[in-house]
């Protein structure tokens, strides 16, 4: 074999080498092209799709080579609605670029890409001839981060609308470094113009700021809120009670980075609490009044008894005493006729009238005759025996036999009771 027999068998060899690497080298490509999550496509300089990898196929279908990229990935009629196409642009000047943007899939879903477009190949002359289109699926991302602003929209919305003072203070220096619009209402400060300031100047004075700082951070520290009450300071000058909460915002490492204050205005509230107490106390310096006046009215109906009492039982002893036995000896004596009739009617008709006070005594003297009555009467109020036997003209043994049956008939025979003190109990 000639020399140049060899070198045409070593270069057809050097190129059948050279083309199996190639087509090594391709199918690495495309099995490392397949295995990308990433949506990958190729475009020529007519923006058409010469390649796409299965993520891109699998989305968009797997007869999209061939078509134009705008019209797939877009569903535009040119390339330049409403945007220019980030391919074109990178066919134009050669340079990397990139966006946020969203397509729609087979299935009509809208799905959210940032994509990057960049040169993939050029001729001889160094224009681009192909464009590679690299796009990653952020659809979780933006849907997170519209979730994120409608919730931040909502919580402004919320911040904004709240008829308390709500404030944002920094942990570390006590500054507000935001406030809501009902701070002006309440306080009479613009949000610019608390903005930055220490709380202090809200406190009614600095015993009170203190105060307040001794027992906001270890109360935060324990449950991380802190609730109380106490008087603030408006920016015309004028004090008024306000119910106050604090809770605390911590970063992921648990440290405390801020706080939010609101501020409720109460002093309708306390002045309501305050005017019941004085209601109340009002109420209870009438009730203590109206209790003493009925504790009077009682000691004075129970005299005003006591004395009816006496006055019944008096009048009923000196009937028994000094009318009665009179009319029992005339009775016994020689009336006769008319008189025997008009004595009858004085009997019938001053019993009519002691009846009343004999039925009220009845139980406690039950069955008495009248000279016992007597005697009870005199032992009550203290007279001896031979003082009673004296007043009633018998001798001191008839007293004593008067004495035993009152004992008898009080159930008292036998037993060591006082008869005088007895007595004075049956009065009560």
């Amino acid at each position: 074999m000639d020399t140049s027999e060899s070198k045409r068998l070593s270069a057809k060899q050097a190129g059948n080498r050279a083309g199996e690497a190639l087509q090594e080298s391709e199918e690495k490509l495309d099995s490392m092209m397949r295995s990308i999550a990433d949506h990958m496509s190729m475009m020529d300089k007519d923006l058409n799709i010469i390649w796409a990898n299965e993520t891109a196929r699998k989305i968009f279908g797997h007869g999209i080579i061939g078509e134009k990229c705008y019209k797939i990935y877009h569903g535009r009629k040119e390339p330049c609605e409403p945007y220019p196409c980030l391919t074109l642009k990178a066919f134009q000047d050669g340079k990397v670029h990139e966006h946020d943007t969203k397509v729609i899939d087979q299935d009509g879903e809208i799905i959210y890409f940032h994509r990057t477009a960049n040169v993939a190949l050029k001729n001889n002359e160094g224009k681009p001839t192909a464009v590679i289109a690299i796009s990653r699926d952020i659809t979780k991302r933006k849907r997170a981060e519209e979730a994120l602003r409608e919730a931040k929209a909502l919580l402004d919305k919320t911040f904004a609308s709240l008829d308390q003072a709500v404030f944002i203070v920094d942990a570390a220096t006590r500054t507000i470094v935001k406030c809501n619009p009902a701070v002006g209402y309440i306080f009479g400060y613009s949000e610019e113009e608390v903005g930055g300031r220490n709380t202090e100047f809200l406190h009614v004075n600095r015993d009170m700021y203190e105060k307040f700082g001794r027992e906001l951070f270890p109360a935060l520290d324990k449950s991380g809120v802190y609730h109380t009450e106490f008087q603030m300071r408006r920016k015309d000058g004028s004090v008024f009670f306000s119910e106050y909460t604090v809770t605390e915002i911590v970063d992921d490492s648990g440290q405390r980075t801020s706080t939010v204050s609101v501020v409720r205005d109460i002093t309708r509230r306390k002045q309501a609490e305050e005017a019941l107490k004085k209601k109340e106390r009002k109420l209870e310096q009438q009730a203590q009044h109206l209790e003493e006046v009925n504790t009077a009215l009682k000691v004075l109906l129970e005299h005003r008894e006591e004395e009816k009492r006496k006055l019944e039982e008096s009048i009923l002893m000196n009937v028994r005493k000094l009318v009665s036995p009179y009319i029992e000896k005339l009775d016994k004596g020689r009336i006769e006729g008319e008189n025997k009739t008009y004595l009858s009617i004085i009997t019938s008709n001053l019993e009519n009238l002691v009846s009343p006070f004999a039925n009220k005594l009845s139980s406690k003297y039950l069955n008495f005759t009248l000279t016992e009555i007597q005697v009870a009467d005199f032992v009550k109020h203290g007279q001896t025996s031979k003082e009673i036997a004296s007043m009633l003209r018998v001798s001191p043994n008839g007293v004593m036999f008067h004495r035993k049956n009152i004992r008898k008939k009080l159930g008292l025979a036998n037993k060591k009771v006082n008869l005088r003190a007895y007595l004075h109990s049956l009065s009560k």
